[in-house]
């Protein structure tokens, strides 16, 4: 009896993964305004009582569907691209990898807008948003603090929400011109904002 129903939970982890992987598809399909149970049933090849049964309600699942965005859409410069360079270099190199050509694809800045979309009328969305959000932003910190001079270190939250909010706008600019001479020409801007700021290397 234990193994059985110890079994049928490992069933259910999975049914729920390939749903929430099939709401994934149909987010990067046709966008968080055309996410339905039919059309995520049928992604997934289950009746809509099937979902219902793993799922409660479609919150649920497009909370799970954009847990799986979230992790795609966290990025940092691979490790082997760091070595070798001060503090500053750094930080640059880790801007550039959120903005590498391989995230900068149609498909990757709807999935972001529509992230931002959905957070705001979801409180399980906007848990994970929140949640990529300060991961990113304690990356962020991790840089500028290699950066400063132990006497600037106060000066490290105004950069860093400086940073931040230059991010966020990148992804809306390149959404309207695609210029990706102007983000590269920003994330210059941001490195050498908080070497002068900050006073390091």
């Amino acid at each position: 009896m234990a193994e059985s129903s110890i079994g049928q939970r490992r069933t259910g982890a999975a049914r729920r993964a390939e749903i929430a992987a099939a709401a994934r598809d149909c987010l990067i399909e046709f966008g968080y305004a055309g996410l339905t149970a039919r059309r995520v049933a049928g992604k997934a090849g289950i009746s809509l009582g099937h979902l219902t049964y793993h799922f409660s309600n479609m919150a649920e699942v497009m909370a799970e569907a954009y847990r799986l965005v979230a992790q795609d859409l966290s990025v940092t410069a691979p490790m082997g691209e760091l070595t070798g360079l001060n503090p500053t270099e750094r930080f640059a190199k880790y801007l550039q990898s959120i903005y590498a050509p391989e995230t900068l694809t149609p498909q990757n800045i709807r999935l972001r807008v529509d992230l931002w979309s959905a957070a705001q009328e979801i409180p399980e969305v906007a848990e994970i948003e929140r949640a990529l959000y300060e991961a990113q932003r304690a990356r962020i910190e991790a840089h500028l603090t290699a950066i400063s001079d132990p006497w600037k270190t106060g000066r490290i939250p105004a950069v860093q929400g400086f940073v931040m909010a230059t991010l966020d706008g990148l992804w809306l600019d390149y959404m309207r011109h695609g210029d990706i001479e102007g983000i590269d020409a920003a994330i210059d801007a941001c490195a050498l904002f908080a070497k002068m700021r900050l006073g390091g290397s």
